[in-house]
């Protein structure tokens, strides 16, 4: 299942080539997640739908549905609104292909919609510099913090809590 993993995202985003294929994600930290778990090398979207659109508007909803509803002003099918939810909520292999084929399309058309129209709100707002070379840098930062977790010294996070509260 790890050479799967592998070759999947060398497809995408061209991890094993000498020279990476230039890519934009909709989520490049749940993509460096997934590459860290299988040991697989990650290399850097150009973009990411869902940083860029927290960045103009701290308070969207970081999942493309939200994204393109508010930017796009069109609904997109959430993978939700595809499999369901809860107990009764199908597994990817259970969903006609034809559906999760419509499914995945709409998903890519919207972020390809989105990635212009994010580009232009960041540079007007004066906030591509930050994108680029803090924000987006952080997500493979931030995916691995994650994956390994981070040791917080309790009792001076106390300490802290307490000056700060006053």
């Amino acid at each position: 299942a790890a050479e799967d993993v592998a070759e999947a995202l060398d497809a995408v985003v061209g991890a094993g080539c000498s020279k990476p294929k230039p890519w934009f994600a909709v989520s490049a930290k749940a993509l460096a997640l997934a590459a860290g778990v299988f040991d697989t090398e990650f290399t850097l979207p150009v973009f990411d739908i869902e940083v860029a659109a927290f960045l103009v508007d701290p308070l969207t909803q970081r999942n493309l549905a939200s994204i393109a509803s508010q930017f796009l002003l069109g609904a997109v099918p959430s993978w939700e609104d595809l499999a369901g939810r809860g107990a009764k909520q199908l597994a990817a292999p259970d969903i006609p292909i034809a559906a999760l084929s419509d499914w995945a399309a709409r998903q890519v058309c919207a972020a390809c919609a989105l990635r212009p129209l994010l580009e232009e709100r960041l540079e007007k707002d004066g906030l591509a510099a930050l994108f680029g070379e803090v924000e987006l840098p952080l997500t493979a930062v931030l995916a691995e913090m994650e994956r390994v977790g981070v040791r917080v010294d309790e009792k001076k996070l106390k300490t802290l809590s307490k000056r700060y509260a006053t």
